[in-house]
């Protein structure tokens, strides 16, 4: 069992006994960088809705009450997020264990991938603005 892919929504990774049943919040915040970088770099439509999807799965599933949209919210120039993000849900979404602050969490995954995620989304945004009108654009 140690090598076979749990696959949800799409994330794949390598399975021990400890996390057999258990959907890991880092894997998904990786997710979250890894779908908005092929975005950036192909331009393709389809990760920028797995991103999405991955996000609003983390957002449902793992994210403390207070920070429902941190991604959203540091976008928009809006602060920081409060809470903080579960650590494991099981196959059907539940929270597995109610502890935000444990031992071996540190300061990188999570806010990793929202400061990320937000610079990401703040350079499409930029990009989209800095865009030049088309013909078709000046006769809407």
């Amino acid at each position: 069992m140690e090598h076979e892919a749990l696959v949800h929504p799409r994330i794949y990774f390598c399975m021990n006994e400890f996390n057999l049943f258990r959907f890991l919040r880092w894997p998904h915040c990786e997710a979250l960088v890894g779908f908005l970088q092929a975005y950036h770099v192909t331009g393709n439509e389809h990760y920028l809705t797995k991103f999405k999807l991955v996000a609003d799965y983390c957002l449902r599933t793992f994210a403390t009450k207070g920070s429902s949209q941190p991604c959203v919210k540091a976008a928009r120039g809006g602060g920081a997020p409060k809470g903080g993000w579960y650590g494991y849900a099981d196959e059907s979404g539940k929270v597995t264990s109610h502890n935000i602050g444990m031992p071996y969490k540190g300061f990188f995954h999570v806010p990793r991938s929202l400061w990320l995620s937000a610079r990401l989304l703040r350079s499409f945004s930029q990009k989209q603005k800095q865009q030049p009108e088309t013909k078709l654009d000046s006769k809407l």
